[in-house]
This record gives C-alpha cells, structure tokens and sequence, in this order.
C-alpha cells in the first residue's frame, strides 16, 4: 500500500506533465465567447454552494465521527415512500393498480436494504439514500458532459447531451461512503408472478438490469470526477428474488439477490473491498512502473504519503442530495434530523394521508393556499379512474373533515365511529387509527349532545399523550380539563391514602364544568372509583396496554392490595349495566404491553392476570379489530417502539 500511494504520486506528476497543452493549445482554449465564459463562471457559483455551502453545512451538523460500534451515518432517517396504497389482495390487479403495486414493491426492497446498511458496524462510513441531480448539476461535476440545453445546437459533436437544465438527469437508490471507497447500490422491486413464462421473466430481468446499469454508470462517472482516487464498487439488488429464481447468466458478482440480503453484514464484509483486492492493486503498480518506464531507483521511499480526501467525497454528495430542481436549499438542513422525519410519519398518520389520491387533494389543497392573490395556473388534478382502487378506504364524516383535517377512514374505523354500543373493546396495532376514531366519537357527542364524556389514560403530568388530546380538542374549540390520579405525598398507610387520592379527585370532578375530562392515572389503586365514574354519560380508556403495565407495577409494590382501577372502576361499570348509564369503550394494543405480556409468560401475578381477563372477557360479544393500512409507515410499531426506546425524551412535537 505505501509503494502504490507512492507510485500514484508520480503517475499524477507524470500526467500533468503530459497532458499539459501547448503554447498554441493554451492560447486557442482562452478564445472562448462570452456567452461560455459567463456559464463557467454561473457553474463555478453553483458547485461552491452544492460543496460547500450545502455539503459542508450538513456534514458538520449531522455527520460527525462516532464510536466504531455505533453503525453508519444514514441519511435521511427514514426512506420516504410516496406509494401507499392498499391494493386489493384476492383478485388479479389491472390497469393502474398493476403499476402502483410494482411501486410498492420496489419501496420495500429499498427498505429492506436500508434495514441491512443499519446493522453495519462498520466506520466511519455514510450512507446516502435516494440521492437525485439535474443536467445542470450533473454537468457542473463533468463539463465534458455538456452544458448546452439548446435542441438546435450548432456544436453536436462537443456536446453528447441536449437535456433541459432542470430536467432529471440521474439518480441512486444509495451511495455509501467509506474511508477509501464508494459504493453504489441500485435497487429492483422485481417479483416473478407464477403465470410468467420463461422468456417473460428473462426480458423482465433484463430490462432491469439494463436500467440499473445505466443508472450505476453514470453515479460512477460523476465520483470519478470528484476523486478519481477512489475505489468505487457498483452493484445492483433484487431483495426480492432468490438466486434459484433466475438464469445462470445472470449471476454475476455485481448483483445481489435476497440471500445476500439476508446475510448482508457477511457479503458487505467479504466484497468492499473484495479479499483480493491488496494484490489486484499490487500487479497494477507493477504494471504502471513497467509502462510509464520508472525505475525502482527512482522511488523516492521517503515521500509523504497522500491521504484520500473523503470529505470532499461527502460534501459533493450530501449537497447533492440535498439541493432540489431549482438548485435552492433550506438553510437550516432540519429534513436531516430524525425529530423532523418522526413529525412528518406523525403528520401523515393525523392526517390519514393513506391513498395516493388523498396525498394529490392534499397537496392541490396546499398549492391553493400558497397561490392565493398570484396569477398561477394549477395542476389539473388526475381523473378518478387514474387512481389505484383502494377499496378498504371510504369516505371520511364531515366531523373528521372539518375539525381533525382528515379526508378518509378505514371501514374498520368508520365502524367504530357509527357504532351505538354501550361497551366496545377496540383492538389495533399502532398506527391503525384507534384513537382518530375515539377523537371524531367525542367530537360529535359534543358538538350534537348534552353528553359528557372522561377519558382516561395512564401516564405522569408530562405525559405526550395526554398533551397531544388536549391540545387537538382545544384547537376545535372543546375545552378539555385535565386531572390527576396520585396518591404520592399524602400521608397514612395505604388504605388512608387511596380514600384521600378518591375524595381529591371527586371534588375536583364535581367543581369542573368542562363536557371533556381527561384524566391522567399515575396510580392504578382505587377505592370507590366507579362512583366517579358513573357521572358521566361517556368512559373511554385511551392505550389500556399501558394501564395494564401500570396495575402490574403497582401491585408489585403493594402486593397486599387488590383494589385497583379495574376491580374499583371499570368492572362494575360493566357488570352493573342495568343501574348505570355510563357507556364504557376502551382502546387497546396489545402488543406494545411489555409488562404484563412478559408477567403472563413466566406466570407472575396470577392473580391480576385473572382480573385482568374477566375485564377482557365482558367484552366477547362487542369487539372490533382494527388493521394497519398505512403503508407509507412500513411496520409502524416496530418503528415506534425504536423511537421510544432511544428518543425517550423527545417531546409530543418531535423535538427533544
């Protein structure tokens, strides 16, 4: 290695004595029009700020040196999905469904591969994901590409490329950044149906592996031509075929297929750099010294060696990818951050952003706004039979509309909004719309009755949850009071202390005025609860999972008492139906209760557990599961619970 750090030293010497011109050369390059002079110099500005400005900027907020544990630098946090429909599952696909699901499918292999660049422990090393550029970026990094965006160019055999400047003249999937290498990753969503042929197979796979190679030449080129002292590797992955699944011919070392994504640390590991690489590069020296005529004499053995610099490397591409079509920027680089990409799933979750015609209306929605008083022409939106069908979502009440922004629901959570049961369990994952449909529920009983209505939820006075439930009621105009259930800092034994946390709380309930309360248990020991509970017309049990986990954790530590909020509460709600009004609905996803499933498996608490059970079991004959139909989240609450157990300090905003 210190030999061919040397002998690229003077290979460089070597050359730019060669390919230095001469007198007439340099004289006839300096005869150029003023009209080339002043786009050097525009390119000139335009490189500075994708390098510096923009890459420089980006790298030093968010791509500093970590542990050599810690994993690669990604970016953007997440990939970004723009194809989120649910499409039909028992019947054959036509017309734009068949696109938007070849959408969908590459979405997921680009997930999975970004999966597998996060267990990497390799560093330092950066890992750009959809990285995208214009002609007029793409040609600032090769002049030779050509700069002329006329059709009617007069000098054809200079310029190979007649793109408009702001047209897309490129793009990669993902672009990892070593401490001496590139590599470049195209991704194929390609899936085999059973009805293809052989040949219909082939020429699918073919045409994939030509477009993934075009795309991989040209990301080459352009890293070449910011170091060309830089090892690059190329590859292209179909994380959805097996090796079995294609032609022999077409097993070649540049593509990978879903075994190697399955053991991507290994194959990373075995191939960047590949095993033979330290002695491919010293038979390349060898040959260099033979034909450029240097002799080992002339070695100097005591030259510095010269350092790859892989900042410039970043910089370039980081401001590459983060500059947009009209080479404008955000200066404060915040669609870096994690806290930025969180409030954006947030958003699209509020929202119910779940269909490709809904984002449409949505964004036409916005341009409208954007556009007032300006004399724009807007984009005519798509025709309906444009769209993929997506039968699972139906049309929103104008409840939702007009008052939580929301377009579309589930069917499953229109159900839930229409239903006129007195006690309904309703069961989801995260993501699936469970507490958009108890909002819209308490929204239209205030707003077309006298009815009032308590939600409960388990947390502590700082609890997001609780926050985010205020803050949306307030801002459709509901006054929502909140309250806490505690016993901490009151004085006596036990039994004293859940009577004076019982007669606090109902004096205070019997004070408010409010249709809404929300009511934050930080203690699940209860006496007589269910008497304050029977005031109102309306109980709803928001995240019961956690209650749940809160009930074990306090009965551990008071394992002699068994009034709690379900045996004290919710239960006789249940059980004495006949002599109360009170409508009970509770919200729940069971998998995210680490406590008490964990408590279930190793058999602890028997007894709670049995409680716990007889409260479920009230609800056999009126219950309502609920899926996730937001793809664009991906596994939603494998992604959350990430989220929770690093950012755990991260406020209802995203920010923390």
């Amino acid at each position: 290695q210190l030999q061919l750090h040397i002998l690229r030293r003077r290979v460089c010497i070597l050359d730019r004595d060669l390919l230095k011109p001469s007198t007439e050369e340099a004289k006839s390059s300096c005869l150029k029009s003023p009209e080339e002079v002043c786009i050097n110099q525009r390119m000139a500005g335009l490189r500075n700020r994708i390098e510096e400005k923009i890459g420089g900027g980006i790298l030093e907020k968010f791509c500093q040196l970590r542990d050599e544990t810690s994993g690669p630098v990604m970016m953007p946090p997440l990939p970004d999905s723009k194809f989120i429909d649910v499409l039909p599952q028992d019947v054959v696909l036509e017309g734009a469904n068949v696109q938007e699901k070849e959408h969908q499918d590459a979405y997921e292999a680009e997930v999975k591969l970004y999966r597998c660049f996060e267990q990497l422990k390799r560093n330092p090393m950066l890992v750009i994901h959809q990285l995208q550029f214009t002609h007029e970026q793409y040609s600032e990094f090769l002049p030779e590409h050509g700069k002329c965006s006329r059709k009617n160019c007069k000098r054809p055999e200079e310029h190979s490329c007649h793109k408009g400047a702001k047209e897309v003249e490129g793009e990669c999937d993902f672009v990892v950044v070593g401490d001496c290498f590139v590599a470049v990753f195209e991704v194929k969503g390609l899936c085999f149906d059973v009805s293809d042929r052989t040949d219909e197979r082939l020429k699918k796979l073919e045409g994939c592996c030509d477009s993934a190679l075009m795309q991989r030449r040209r990301m080459t080129e352009l890293i070449k031509n910011i170091n060309s002292s830089v090892k690059i590797f190329d590859f292209t992955v179909f994380p959805n075929l097996s090796r079995k699944e294609v032609d022999g011919d077409y097993r070649s070392d540049d593509l990978l297929f879903s075994e190697d994504v399955s053991s991507f640390t290994e194959w990373f590991n075995a191939h960047i750099p590949p095993p033979s690489c330290i002695s491919d590069m010293n038979n390349m020296m060898c040959c260099l010294l033979a034909l450029c005529c240097i002799k080992s004499s002339d070695i100097d053995e005591d030259a510095d060696i010269p350092n790859i610099d892989m900042d410039e490397m970043k910089r370039c591409l980081l401001g590459l990818w983060f500059i947009d079509s009209e080479n404008k920027w955000e200066s404060t680089f915040s669609a870096c951050s994690l806290s930025r990409c969180i409030s954006d799933i947030d958003s699209k979750l509020k929202r119910a952003l779940v269909t490709r015609k809904l984002v449409d209306e949505a964004k036409q929605d916005e341009q409208q706004q954007q556009q007032q008083g300006k004399r724009r022409k807007l984009k005519k939106p798509k025709e309906e039979g444009n769209y993929p069908e997506n039968r699972e979502m139906v049309a929103a009440p104008d409840v939702f509309k007009q008052h939580l922004d929301i377009r579309c629901l589930s069917q499953d959570q229109l159900d839930v909004f229409q239903s006129d049961a007195k006690f309904l369990w309703v069961e989801g994952a995260a993501g699936s719309g469970k507490t958009i449909a108890m909002l819209g529920k308490i929204i239209d009983l205030v707003n077309t009755t006298t009815k009032r209505a308590l939600v409960m939820v388990a947390g502590n006075s700082d609890s997001p949850a609780a926050q985010r439930h205020v803050e949306l009621l307030d801002s459709v105009s509901i006054r929502c009071e909140k309250m806490y259930y505690s016993y901490s800092g009151i004085d006596g034994d036990l039994t004293d202390k859940l009577d004076k946390a019982c007669h606090t709380l109902s004096e205070q309930l019997d004070k408010s005025t409010s249709k809404v309360v929300l009511l934050v248990m930080f203690h699940t020991l209860v006496r007589n609860m269910h008497r304050l509970f029977a005031k109102f017309d309306h109980l709803f049990v928001d995240d019961y999972q956690t209650l749940t986990d809160f009930i074990r954790t306090d009965t551990r530590n008071e394992p002699n008492c068994t009034d709690n909020i379900i045996t004290e509460g919710l239960l006789p709600i249940v059980q004495n139906s006949v002599t109360n009004s009170t409508s009970l609905w509770v919200l729940c996803d069971g998998g995210q209760s680490a406590r008490d499933n964990h408590y279930r498996q190793f058999n602890r608490q028997p007894a709670v557990t049995g409680v716990l059970d007889n409260f479920r079991n009230q609800f056999i004959n009126s219950r309502k599961v609920l899926s996730v139909n937001l793809r664009n989240t991906h596994e939603i609450s494998a992604v959350l619970s990430v989220i929770r157990e690093h950012y755990d300090q991260m406020d209802s905003t995203g920010r923390g």
